[in-house]
């Protein structure tokens, strides 16, 4: 489960970001409005994660994404990606 993401760009601004989850659940698109900013890709084998700055518009100076992993049993974890 991802959460609200916060940061700014470089002239401290802040971003409001809303997510798209791709069909095969690997892929988390943020947008800023309709500005594509960021895209975050899984990769299931190697249990790492890619994280691609797309907005040609801002420049992300920070940026905070809160996750929650929760395996079959119910067992779960709490991290961040950040960029």
């Amino acid at each position: 489960m991802w959460g609200t993401a916060t940061g700014t760009d470089s002239s401290g601004a802040a971003l409001t970001l809303t997510w798209e989850v791709s069909a095969d659940g690997k892929t988390l698109i943020g947008k800023d409005g309709t500005d594509v900013v960021i895209k975050i890709e899984a990769d299931l084998n190697t249990k790492t994660y890619d994280i691609t700055e797309i907005s040609p518009t801002l420049d992300i100076a920070t940026l905070d994404i809160p996750f929650t992993v929760t395996d079959a049993d119910g067992d779960s974890t709490s991290s961040k990606c950040y960029n």
